[in-house]
């Protein structure tokens, strides 16, 4: 799977919903580290706890299996602006 446009539209939302709900804790000690606030959001299954969206977290670790986790953190920082 490639990570392009169609991984963002799939994982733009969930992570959003993430965001909105971790924020208000998370927001501060994130700062304006964007890498930092994504990686909280798709860490520790909260896509599919917080989000209800357990084919997102799939999504995830499918790309994360075929590209390492890096590449993919580092590709959703240039994608999806949280912070």
């Amino acid at each position: 799977m490639k990570l392009d446009q169609t991984v963002i539209n799939q994982l733009r939302q969930p992570i959003y919903t993430v965001w909105d709900y971790i924020a208000s804790e998370v927001g501060p000690i994130v700062g304006d580290d964007n890498l930092g606030a994504i990686e909280l959001c798709i860490d520790a299954g909260r896509l599919s706890s917080i989000a209800e969206n357990p084919q997102a977290t799939q999504l995830i670790q499918d790309l994360v299996q075929e590209h390492k986790y890096i590449p993919v953190l580092e590709f959703l920082d240039k994608q999806i602006a949280l912070v």
